[in-house]
């Protein structure tokens, strides 16, 4: 089991990486404010991943040190999403009452809890989600105005963090209420995270492609 997490780990990395080199293979993502959010969101993917990497490689875990990779990365993946959603969602009052909360839990986690405690990321987890489901939901509804005109193939990019954060909100809470002794079923849980990942940028790479086509095509 430790080998299959080691092995999807290594492909989720590997997806962070050929998602940042299909931007480059796409000249016209400067042109268009999503494209511009998702390049700084698949280069700190890519970033993140590599620190990773190389934490794990050179043998210098170290909890805290893990904790800050992860709650700088959390904060920062919550910066992007809410400026993904606030570009094609034409609803802002989610998005500004979502980063109030996430200041709220930012000055919490760090002023009151111990900046390595997980509540941070549990926040950030469930508003990230809720986003999501709220870019489903006008998706499937019969409202004309609830999608902005200027985005391309939404239905890829909302899916792809609404499979992303439904496993990790889910695993997230799982974990910590039912299974947290138990090392076997946690690995497979944080498995359906990484392979959720690995979906989050296959989903990213074809609304990448297919917009950057409608892009070319425009020009």
């Amino acid at each position: 089991m430790h080998i299959i997490y080691l092995i999807l780990g290594y492909l989720s990395d590997v997806s962070d990486v050929l998602l940042l080199v299909l931007f480059f293979s796409i000249r016209f993502y400067k042109s268009d404010p999503i494209f511009l959010v998702l390049f700084d969101f698949a280069l700190i993917k890519c970033v993140v991943s590599i620190v990773s990497i190389l934490i794990i490689e050179l043998q210098y875990w170290d909890f805290t040190l893990n904790a800050f990779n992860q709650n700088l990365y959390t904060i920062l993946y919550f910066v992007i999403g809410s400026m993904i959603y606030e570009t094609v969602l034409t609803n802002q009052k989610l998005i500004q009452f979502g980063t109030i909360l996430f200041l709220a839990a930012l000055s919490l986690n760090y002023f009151w809890f111990d900046f390595r405690s997980e509540f941070f990321n549990y926040t950030v987890s469930a508003l990230n989600l809720i986003f999501a489901v709220y870019g489903f939901i006008f998706l499937v509804s019969d409202n004309p105005f609830s999608v902005s005109k200027n985005n391309y193939n939404f239905f890829w990019l909302n899916l792809a963090f609404l499979t992303y954060n439904t496993c990790l909100f889910s695993v997230m809470f799982f974990e910590k209420l039912f299974i947290e002794d138990d090392n076997t079923i946690s690995d497979i849980l944080w498995n359906i995270v990484t392979v959720s990942n690995i979906l989050l940028n296959i989903c990213l790479a074809i609304f990448i492609f297919n917009k950057g086509s409608l892009l070319k095509k425009v020009r």
